[in-house]
């Protein structure tokens, strides 16, 4: 049997815990016909070597600031497609064991 391992980026860790959490809490429930998410919760992960967090602007702010965000495609389960536009960042070094 074959093992393959793969590092994922800070930013995908990010991206992938904004997900979870959101997905655990809310749901990714749709708000009205516009297929938009409701309101959606930040995520602030404080792991080993680095911190990561992520979470989706204002309105207004992901007009103004629309080239720092991630759009994260995801498919809801009654199969309609969303594109949240997520702020991710990283910083490695800035965890609870920096430097281990």
């Amino acid at each position: 049997m074959s093992v393959r391992t793969i590092v994922i980026s800070g930013e995908a860790e990010g991206g992938f815990g904004w997900i979870v959490v959101n997905y655990l809490i809310v749901g990714f429930d749709k708000h009205g016909k516009d297929c938009k998410l409701a309101s959606t919760y930040g995520f602030l992960d404080m792991g080993g070597a680095s911190t990561q967090i992520a979470f989706e602007p204002s309105a207004v702010e992901r007009i103004c600031h629309a080239e720092n965000l991630t759009k994260l495609g995801l498919k809801l389960l009654d199969k309609t497609d969303v594109i949240p536009s997520v702020f991710i960042t990283t910083w490695l070094g800035y965890g609870t064991t920096p430097g281990s």
